[in-house]
């Protein structure tokens, strides 16, 4: 795998990893927002999207 493929999945496990530290803390809480989740939604949207549009091998 080259540098900037292990750059692109780090990134993506990272915001995937965030998103699941956010749901786990207030995910079962009733005051938290969309707009509260909406940062981390974002950040793990665009690795997703740089994962897919790696090359296929």
């Amino acid at each position: 795998m080259k540098n900037d493929e292990k750059s692109i999945v780090r990134e993506l496990l990272e915001a995937l990893q965030d998103l699941l530290d956010f749901a786990e803390l207030y995910g079962f809480k009733a005051r938290t927002s969309y707009e509260d989740w909406s940062g981390y939604f974002e950040a793990a949207r665009a690795a997703i999207a740089k994962a897919q549009a790696l090359p296929e091998r």
